[in-house]
Order: C-alpha cells, then structure tokens, then sequence
C-alpha cells in the first residue's frame, strides 16, 4: 500500500503540477495526459510512477512509541534528514516504556524535532509538498501528539497530509535512500 504512504486516500491517485512537480488532489484523473490509473497500473509504467509518486518533498513525523522522530524526504526515495529524539533516560529507571512518559515527553520534543529536520535538510515550511505521519499502532497518546502536530501544521500550511500504518512504515522504509 505505498499508495497510502505517499498519496493519502487510496481511492484516489493525485496529479502533479506543471510547475515543480508537487503533488494536487485538486484535479480530476481523467484529466491526466495519461488518464485514471490505479496505483499497481501506475506502478507498471515507471514514466507514470516517477511523475506521479516520486516528485514531492514529504516531511514526516512519527511518535508512535517512545521515540519522537522527523525525517524530510526527496523524490519518495532520498533522505534528506533523519532526526530522532530518544526517550531512553526517561523510561530507563522504570525497565520499560511508560506510555503517559512518553506522551509528556513527545509534547516536549515535537517542536525541535521538527524543526531540527527542516535545517538539516535546508528547506523550509514552504519547501514541504505534503505531511506524513504515524497513525497507528502505537500508544494512543504517543499517536495524539504526533498527528495533533502534523494535522496543525497541514492546515497552516495548506498541504496534504497523510496517515501512515506504523508497520507498512518499517517494510517501506527498506526502500529508502540515505
């Protein structure tokens, strides 16, 4: 479901704009050059899928456990930034994670993560073509945090978001370039 991952609904592909590439929901896929296309069709014409997929900066938040963590990525594929705030010295004393710990602690560190991910990529808010973020499994309030960020700052900026199955994360991932 890589379709899920990086363009939201799966009912429905999105178009890019003739400008920079970046992703819209806005059109309608009949009006593609190439006409509707589900995601295994796309996937068969790598022209198609390059055009379609493969042309957005995504910035992506996950806080489904223990770890707050931020990455930036380029064109589906390309590491921009990684960035990862660990919990460790928190829920160390207790042998194991303490879900309203790490709740706390997310609240704390969302900000900078975030923040931290864009310098390190250098690009800014209005560099990033859509949001990412964990949706579940995870500690509910661990997930509160992150997708409260990541649905704030969708709105703010006027940009996609998209929730993401932390387990199709860690299979996907396996395609990633640093």
């Amino acid at each position: 479901r890589i379709h899920s991952i990086i363009l939201g609904n799966p009912c429905s592909l999105v178009s890019c704009t003739p400008t920079r590439g970046s992703v819209t929901s806005s059109s309608s896929p009949e009006s593609w050059p190439w006409g509707p296309l589900s995601l295994w069709e796309a996937m068969k014409d790598p022209q198609v899928l390059q055009h379609v997929l493969f042309t957005v900066i995504v910035l992506g938040i996950e806080t489904s456990c223990d770890e707050t963590a931020a990455a930036v990525l380029d064109d589906g594929r390309k590491v921009l930034s990684s960035i990862v705030a660990s919990q460790d010295d928190v829920h160390g004393p207790y042998g194991g994670v303490v879900p309203e710990l790490a709740s706390r602690r997310h609240t704390e560190m969302i900000v900078p993560v975030i923040r931290r991910a864009l310098v390190t990529a250098g690009i800014g808010f209005g560099d990033v073509d859509g949001l990412a973020v964990t949706r579940g499994p995870g500690l509910v309030g661990s997930l509160l945090v992150g997708c409260s960020a990541a649905k704030a700052l969708a709105y703010a900026l006027g940009k996609p978001l998209v929730g993401v199955n932390h387990l199709e994360g860690h299979i996907y991932a396996a395609f990633l370039e640093e």
